[in-house]
């Protein structure tokens, strides 16, 4: 399969030691005659001419299913791989695709450092039992390894590339950290934080972490010690950079119209309503949903807690309506694309909020539109502050740091005396009014017409 510079893997399934560990699992759940023939050819007349699967070598019932858990991918990404890649990727060959892998990348796999994180990050709480029993905490492992390798490996690549983390010495951290730590434009531009000029705070634990393994005792007492010059205080951005990204009323009632996609719909609908990080939507399967007791499940894996939340109608009927039309398994995600899909999708509405009444003055995506969405919104309909804490999981004081909403919006109405005009007056009103907004514009996309319940606002 022919590529060009502009096809570069990111996210799951993009090492070397990936694709081979998906080959090869691959291979298990293949029946023998199979296992010598192409992972993808649209030629072959063996290979599914008359289904879905068209061009992909034949796998035992339920193999997609298996291994989109295994590696906390979509389906969609299987399927790319294996049409990237349709001879399979083993250790003697080098993936083809532009951007796909490095010689640096490859040298880099090889230090102690890189084999140190894969067998070290998660281990303890990730047997393989773990695994098959928890799928989501496997998936939040396998995203705290990549982090920790893409950190370590550009803190390797800004000291040279020569000398193993493991071995550095102080001077060499330093080049990472800037000979001031901490002073502005000290630290290496790859690992720079744009806004702060710091070293960025996402960095800092992996390379904590590596340095409190070093071989080296200097630099591994830096960290017992509790040197402060490189530790993460004073690192972190300034609270409430987003307090405006926000859907106000009017915009949550037209955005439906703004959007093409049927899961992008559902999952901006979900996003607003239940407020859950993209990472606790992605995760979201029917079976998290209980029908009987009016509660839905979250995994929020920045807290690592399962959050429990009530769910009414006509909310039920709408996401019970989308699971059937979609075909979704008791298992299977309800949202099964990329963030990047879902997020190209978001920050194209802001030409059709330009058209409107109601334009945005800021780019939504999903680590911006949802939750703060719905925590103000939630606090202009009159829901208390204790209330919204307990609704989303996050900390009150969290909240106003980062969150328009809360006890500003009590300030402006008990002390400015501000009457907070709002088309629906209740939280209850508001989604029962964006639940039919969002139904509408479901069925012009999909032509099926959906069936709410009568519900009173509260």
């Amino acid at each position: 399969m022919s590529t060009s510079k502009a096809d570069v893997f990111r996210g799951a399934l993009r090492d070397k030691s990936e694709l081979i560990a998906l080959f090869k699992a691959l291979d298990e759940h293949t029946q023998e005659k199979y296992r010598n023939l192409p992972y993808f050819d649209l030629k072959s007349p063996l290979y599914g001419a008359k289904t879905r699967y068209k061009g992909y070598r034949p796998t035992v019932y339920g193999t997609y299913n298996v291994l989109s858990k295994k590696f906390g991918v979509s389906r969609n990404k299987i399927y790319d791989r294996m049409q990237t890649f349709p001879n399979g990727v083993d250790q003697s060959s080098k993936p083809s695709q532009a951007g796909a892998r490095s010689v640096t990348y490859e040298k880099w796999e090889l230090t102690p450092t890189h084999k140190l994180i894969m067998e070290s990050i998660g281990a303890d709480k990730n047997s393989v039992k773990a695994k098959i029993r928890d799928p989501t905490r496997y998936k939040e492992t396998y995203k705290k390894q990549g982090k920790y390798d893409h950190t370590c490996y550009l803190a390797w690549k800004a000291m040279g590339a020569k000398t193993d983390l493991l071995e550095a010495s102080l001077e060499q951290w330093l080049i990472v950290w800037g000979k001031n730590p901490k002073a502005p434009n000290q630290c290496h531009v790859s690992l720079k934080d744009p806004q702060t000029g710091l070293i960025s705070y996402s960095h800092t634990s992996p390379l904590r972490w590596c340095m409190k393994y070093s071989n080296d005792p200097q630099v591994k007492n830096l960290i017992v010690i509790g040197d402060e010059r490189f530790n993460t205080k004073s690192l972190k951005r300034d609270a409430g950079q987003h307090k405006k990204s926000y859907f106000t009323e009017e915009q949550c009632f037209l955005l439906p119209q703004a959007i093409d996609q049927v899961d992008t719909l559902v999952l901006a609908y979900c996003g607003m309503l239940f407020g859950g990080r993209f990472s606790a939507l992605s995760d979201l399967t029917p079976d998290r949903i209980d029908y009987n007791a009016h509660k839905i499940s979250f995994f929020e894996s920045k807290i690592q807690k399962t959050i429990e939340k009530p769910i009414y109608e006509p909310e039920t009927s709408f996401i019970r309506q989308y699971i059937i039309y979609m075909q979704i398994g008791l298992k299977q995600p309800l949202f099964k694309r990329s963030i990047r899909d879902y997020n190209e999708e978001l920050r194209a509405t802001v030409a059709f909020f330009s058209k409107t009444d109601f334009p945005l003055n800021w780019t939504p995506t999903t680590h911006t539109a949802f939750k703060h969405t719905c925590v103000t919104q939630m606090s202009l309909h009159g829901v208390r502050m204790d209330t919204i804490s307990d609704y989303i999981g996050t900390d009150p004081n969290t909240l106003k740091d980062y969150y328009r909403g809360g006890s500003e919006v009590n300030v402006n109405v008990e002390i400015g005396g501000m009457v907070m005009k709002q088309q629906a007056p209740t939280w209850a009103q508001f989604r029962i009014d964006l639940t039919k907004v969002f139904a509408k514009r479901y069925e012009e996309l999909t032509g099926r017409k959906v069936v709410l319940p009568s519900v009173k606002g509260a």
